[in-house]
């Protein structure tokens, strides 16, 4: 704490006053800026990271309370300096939750500073139906480096509450982002990429049957509640019905559950039995050609109840489609003569709730409302506590007696020249007969001290 300490044995002369005065209010100044940025609201991740923005996720787009929410953020959303400053691979991002400081662990899906685009995925400690939480994107570190798919703020971190989780924007292998190894490998020349409103999408052309591809390992066990969700369009008329994505035993088709298309409208949900009996719950719903759509089912062990969602809502239930047993593969479906395309395919360990679906679907089908952008901050420069010399031991002692009506010292003849003092407080004294309020109220001429 700085303390202001100054020894005045008789009265000051009115121009030595208001001098006096000044430089205790300059001091006050000088030391209130110093406790704000010493002191700041909110605190800064670390001086390495040049630059931060904040988001700010809209309350109103949470369905309840929720914890270990994967967020999704679009980064064409981000302002233009953004592209200037973060590293081109997005390997300097950093986020933390609001206090700035304390991060969360986040995946880099992709990054393109050309186009100005990317896919973040980060995990929310917790979202709010009623408060707006905000969370602060860091970056603008050149020497940065990725974090491991397996550190603790790294990709794999982000999806520990998921099976599989897969953001299509390969037509080699699809990985598995969970670093659960269930990577999607495509038939050789019947993949694409193509590009979908939530980031990159591979595009599926049909070879005569319904199946093109499938994980080659099976992350869902035998007795197993999960939730399956698949975003895709296709885009012609499909003759008859045929599953765009399912889970289901050993690569065979049966035993899981299948998301079904029909003509150029029509869509259904259910589930298949190990003797492939197809057993559809709710009603059938609107579907129309080339247009995206998010298809979420939770689904328990046996007769449990089984529950379908499209685009965050709920098509219906039943509790009498048996499921039948065995452990899960993922596989994405095309029909006989229609392409498909797939943007992002989730299965989520449990039962997701139906804030949770409808919360995913808000953020991942319109993240520039789910979330607000604010303006990119510029790391602050740690600023050096003012000192001040009026802390000096030594007193200087100014007598009325000492300064004649002419200005003059009566026994120096010298002139204090109170009056140009304050021209000389950022550039120290320009003779040697000025006071100085820089250095601390003193004279720098002869004068009488005493301690």
């Amino acid at each position: 704490m700085m303390r202001l300490c100054v020894k005045m044995y008789r009265t000051v002369p009115r121009s030595g006053q208001f001098v006096f005065f000044f430089g205790v209010f300059l001091a006050a100044v000088l030391g209130m800026l110093w406790f704000h940025y010493a002191h700041a609201d909110t605190a800064w991740y670390n001086s390495s990271w040049g630059y931060r923005v904040k988001i700010t996720v809209d309350h109103t787009k949470v369905g309840s309370d929720l914890t270990n929410f994967p967020v999704y953020v679009n980064l064409s959303n981000m302002p233009a300096s953004f592209w200037t400053h973060v590293k081109s691979n997005g390997g300097d991002i950093r986020i933390t939750e609001s206090d700035g400081v304390t991060e969360v662990s986040r995946e880099v899906v992709a990054i393109s500073a050309s186009t100005k685009t990317g896919e973040v995925w980060f995990k929310a400690p917790a979202l709010s139906s009623s408060t707006d939480y905000g969370f602060y994107i860091y970056y603008g570190n050149a020497s940065a480096s990725d974090y491991a798919y397996t550190d603790t703020y790294g990709r794999n971190a982000v999806w520990s509450d998921y099976l599989g989780v897969w953001h299509m924007n390969n037509i080699t292998a699809v990985v598995d982002s969970t670093g659960g190894g269930n990577d999607i490998h495509f038939t050789s020349g019947l993949a694409a990429m193509t590009t979908s409103p939530y980031g990159d999408a591979v595009r599926l052309y049909p070879n005569g049957t319904k199946d093109i591809s499938i994980a080659t390992s099976t992350p869902i066990s035998s007795n197993q509640n999960y939730t399956y969700s698949v975003t895709a369009r296709h885009n012609a008329s499909m003759t008859q019905y045929y599953g765009i994505a399912d889970t289901r035993q050993g690569g065979s088709d049966s035993a899981g559950i299948k998301i079904m298309a029909q003509g150029t409208q029509t869509a259904s949900v259910g589930v298949v039995s190990n003797s492939n009996a197809f057993c559809s719950f709710g009603s059938t719903v609107t579907w129309s050609t080339s247009a995206w759509a998010n298809f979420t089912v939770s689904t328990t062990v046996g007769t449990g109840q089984q529950t379908a969602y499209m685009n965050g809502s709920s098509i219906g239930g039943a509790a009498n489609c048996t499921r039948g047993t065995g452990n899960r593969g993922v596989g994405l479906l095309t029909g006989l003569s229609s392409s498909m395309d797939f943007s992002q395919v989730f299965v989520r360990a449990g039962l997701s709730s139906a804030a949770w679906i409808s919360t995913h679907y808000k953020n991942e089908s319109s993240a520039s409302t789910f979330y607000s952008v604010g303006t990119e901050e510029t790391a602050p420069v740690s600023p050096t506590a003012p000192t001040s010399t009026i802390m000096s031991s030594v007193h200087y002692r100014i007598f009325d007696s000492d300064i004649s009506s002419a200005g003059l010292d009566s026994s120096t003849s010298t002139h204090y020249r109170l009056s140009d003092t304050l021209g000389q407080f950022s550039s120290g004294p320009s003779t040697s007969t000025s006071y100085n309020l820089h250095a601390g109220y003193r004279h720098m001429a002869t004068s009488t001290a005493s301690s």
